[in-house]
């Protein structure tokens, strides 16, 4: 399972998605593939909702030759372009330990529903948008925010609120993930 960012970590981010492709590999989209596929024109973050592909009617954004972006998008063909924007915000993993496993590349926002984060069959997101998903890193007067100075750790946060929950749920992230959070409780055993 790939937590997202296939795309501008390292110079063969065509190649990447090419192998998680090829092994079948299950994937949350990140904030770099989704900035990716919105400059391709696979996607509109304006109306905060993924396309089925590219003759949806999204223009790709205006081109810069050279820019950072152009160079991931180098490489990068019809198929593999797709199969990076089927990727889902939200993966329901199974149950581990009786424990929902979820996957996301960012984080979730502690108290609101899973249902209501993102839509997990892949169109309009309910009532948060996707960046939140992909993007988050602190909670901040209530608000997800990418900024680490400023309010707690979601992952924190969400650790507590899953205390309270009677159908608690573990969430894995690659996001922020050099920055550990220590689980409250371990797996129920």
């Amino acid at each position: 399972m790939f937590l997202g960012d296939l795309v501008a970590k390292g110079p063969h981010s065509a190649k990447v998605v090419k192998l998680a492709m090829k092994i079948n590999a299950s994937c949350v989209i990140g904030n770099h593939d989704f900035e990716l596929l919105e400059w391709m024109g696979y996607v509109n973050a304006e109306d905060g909702f993924r396309t089925d592909g590219i003759n949806s009617g999204y223009g790709a954004k205006e081109h810069v030759l050279g820019s950072k972006i152009s160079k991931y998008a180098a490489g990068f063909d019809r198929q593999a372009a797709e199969w990076l924007v089927q990727c889902p915000y939200i993966l329901k993993a199974g149950k581990v330990n009786g424990e929902e496993l979820v996957a996301v590349h960012g984080g979730l926002v502690p108290g609101v529903p899973l249902e209501e984060q993102g839509n997990l069959s892949m169109s309009r997101i309910l009532i948060l948008e996707p960046w939140s998903i992909m993007n988050i890193r602190n909670i901040h007067k209530g608000k997800p925010s990418k900024d680490t100075d400023e309010g707690d750790p979601w992952a924190e946060l969400w650790n507590e609120s899953q205390l309270r929950s009677k159908h608690p749920t573990t969430v894995i992230y690659g996001h922020d993930a050099r920055r550990v959070c220590i689980p409250l409780t371990p797996f129920n055993t």
